[in-house]
């Protein structure tokens, strides 16, 4: 029997540029600038307030990161892993990711939240 490895001539999916977070729990301006390149080259879609929160979540103070993530992994995870599609030429993944994103925020809304008017 073989392997389901390369002896079998199935490779893994591998990305062309290697993406890992600076820190995790800390957004740079390198994923929001990434997204939000995307978004003005109509390459995916995004409401306003994604760009807003993504650029004011680069100005949280990094010492804290760690605290951040362990809180809201799949927050994090969610803008790591559209930047990854994004880098990698993937906009449809990246498109259902920031999708998933931003529907996690409006669930989250309160009513003093920016997202808080795309609530049903």
């Amino acid at each position: 029997m073989g392997s389901r490895g390369a002896a079998s001539g199935i490779s893994p999916k591998r990305d062309k540029v290697e993406y890992t977070p600076y820190k995790y729990g800390q957004i740079t301006r390198k994923e929001a600038g990434t997204i939000y390149k995307a978004i003005k080259d109509g390459e995916i879609t995004a409401k306003p307030e994604t760009t807003k929160a993504l650029y004011s979540a680069t100005d949280a103070y990094i010492r804290y990161a760690d605290s951040r993530y362990s809180q809201d992994r799949l927050y994090y995870d969610l803008v790591y892993s559209a930047t990854r599609h994004l880098l990698n030429g993937r906009a449809k993944e990246a498109q259902k990711d920031l999708k998933w994103w931003e529907d996690r925020n409006i669930d989250a809304a309160t009513k003093k939240s920016p997202w808080y008017k795309y609530k049903k």
